[in-house]
């Protein structure tokens, strides 16, 4: 099982966000909005990169928070949840940037296994940036950062 990861549910409807919080807050930290608002300022306070929102929610639809999202983050995974496939098609919500999109009613075991991977391709993209960010600078020699003490008395 992977490490803990930050995510956060999006929905309307009370029951979804309570038994997506039960199903995944032992192996997760989740955070709940019942609203795209609540969202953005959840997903900027604790630098959430895993979300699950529905489509259909009054004030901020999913797909609009989904497009603030991306206009800011590219790197977050996010999956769209919604009650009605015959308008929402993972074909539709792939194109305007989701990673997924879930048919409600859901199997629970399909979610934990889409955060799953979105948990392991997290953590191997920040593998390699820390592989590429520990690399020496070409021209730079290690150690070449170190001060130097001189001895200023004779």
């Amino acid at each position: 099982m992977s490490h803990k990861a930050k995510l956060l549910i999006v929905d309307d409807d009370e029951w979804i966000r309570d038994i997506l919080h039960h199903t995944l807050q032992g192996t997760h930290d989740v955070f709940v909005a019942a609203n795209g608002f609540d969202a953005l300022t959840l997903k900027e306070e604790h630098e959430i990169r895993i979300i699950l929102t529905d489509i259909q929610m009054p004030g901020m639809s999913g797909l609009e928070l989904g497009e603030k999202i991306r206009n800011n983050d590219l790197d977050s995974f996010l999956y769209a949840m919604t009650g009605r496939p015959d308008l929402f098609t993972a074909a539709h919500c792939s194109k305007l940037g989701f990673n997924g999109c879930f048919s409600k009613p859901f199997e629970l075991s399909e979610i934990e296994n889409a955060v799953e991977r979105a948990v392991q391709m997290l953590q191997e993209r920040d593998a390699r940036a820390n592989k590429s960010s520990c690399k020496p600078q070409p021209g730079h020699h290690p150690g070449s950062d170190r001060h130097h003490l001189t001895s200023t008395h004779s």
